[in-house]
């Protein structure tokens, strides 16, 4: 039960961090105390675990950019389907090992 409870307060957590960063012009949708205590807890700075995304199915919907600036983690499986299409070819792991192999 006190599992149950942490994930439900973290996934909780989780979307309202991403609701205040991907959708600020709705944060007028907020209580005052929620805006206070999502101030308190200053979730910007806290580490994100990541995101698994299917690169042919989201690309549409995901932006990159911003979770890249943010911080947080992006998964995603390389297939075929994806290493042929050329608007993945930043994602391609071979490319980004040899980028990161130089730093």
């Amino acid at each position: 039960m006190a599992t149950d409870a942490k994930r439900w307060m973290l996934d909780n957590l989780a979307f309202l961090d991403w609701f205040v960063t991907y959708i600020p012009s709705r944060q007028h949708w907020l209580l005052d105390d929620t805006k206070r205590d999502l101030a308190r807890l200053n979730l910007a700075t806290m580490p994100k675990r990541g995101i698994l995304v299917k690169l042919e199915r989201d690309w549409k919907e995901i932006d990159f950019g911003n979770l890249i600036k943010h911080g947080v983690p992006i998964y995603y499986p390389w297939t075929t389907v994806a290493a042929q299409d050329k608007r993945f070819s930043r994602f391609n792991p071979d490319i980004l090992r040899d980028y990161h192999e130089d730093d």
